[in-house]
């Protein structure tokens, strides 16, 4: 690779330029892995890292060389991989929420986890032994509402026909 008048390689001096425009202040001892955490610690927001090893990419494809520094664009940490284990993005308003969630706690809808390709299972409440149960407990609710209603019906006619 050709050597430029700082008696650096153009390689080097086109690391140099991108260091600088994203106000990294380079030091030339630095090794290939000393200029990834370095960058990696010092751009915290991920649309500058992204850029910064699009740009990078982009130079290494234009000008191959054995020299050239490469590097995964993104790589998800564990932490995001967790994560994205634990919530779903919702059909309706693109918001994260848990996967087990039935409802958006954003906009209200409810999912059918069937054809969103979960494999969390949702029970219906009508294919359960406890359906049958609860709808004897609400007829006989309603069996004694009705009792008591007649009651007082009748009580008040039969003292209104003094």
């Amino acid at each position: 690779m050709k050597k430029t008048d700082s008696n650096r390689t153009e390689y080097q001096e086109f690391l140099y330029s991108l260091f600088q425009k994203y106000e990294i202040e380079p030091n030339e001892s630095w090794s290939n892995s000393e200029w990834k955490s370095i960058v990696d610690s010092h751009l915290t927001n991920k649309k500058k890292l992204v850029n910064f090893y699009n740009e990078l990419a982009d130079y290494n494809i234009k000008n191959p060389s054995d020299q050239n520094w490469t590097h995964k664009i993104y790589e998800k940490s564990e932490e995001e991989e967790e994560v994205e284990n634990l919530f779903k993005t919702c059909p309706f308003c693109a918001e994260e929420v848990k996967k087990a969630a039935l409802k958006c706690r954003h906009c209200g809808e409810i999912f059918d986890n069937d054809k969103m390709g979960y494999d969390h299972k949702i029970e219906k409440v009508g294919d359960s032994a406890g359906s049958f149960l609860w709808k004897v407990i609400k007829f006989l609710i309603w069996l004694f509402i009705i009792y008591w209603i007649l009651q007082i019906l009748f009580a008040w006619l039969w003292v209104s026909s003094w």
